[in-house]
């Protein structure tokens, strides 16, 4: 199998020239894809959601992506579920948060919930 890239060394030579290093680059086509075949994958489930781990990527505009594609949001730390729920005011959509372990999550904090900015 041929591994591609999302850009060549000269397109990667033209952002470095705006954008101070290290930066990272994200292929949102590959990211809907994947987490749509995910999806489709457990299609048999009609109650499964994936939830996306915030500790993997704390990235506004991959949780933004993902959303779209029908993500929650996976919170295993008090500052991860303060870091979601600010996204969520700043990006504005509806998600259910579930804190899946402890983690130094208040038990007042560990239930979930449904929020709706705007």
């Amino acid at each position: 199998m041929k591994k591609t890239t999302i850009l060549n060394l000269e397109q990667v030579k033209e952002i470095e020239k705006t954008c101070p290093t290290p930066f990272h680059i994200y292929d949102e086509k590959a990211i809907r894809k994947n987490a749509r075949a995910l999806k489709e994958a457990f299609s048999w489930n009609k109650n499964y959601r994936e939830y996306f781990a915030v500790k993997a990527t704390p990235n506004p505009f991959i949780l933004k992506i993902l959303q779209e594609e029908g993500c929650g949001v996976d919170c295993s730390s008090f500052t991860e579920l303060i870091l979601s729920e600010a996204w969520i005011l700043w990006i504005g959509y509806y998600v259910f948060i579930q804190c899946h372990s402890h983690g130094g999550i208040p038990k007042s904090k560990r239930t979930g919930r449904i929020y709706q900015s705007g």
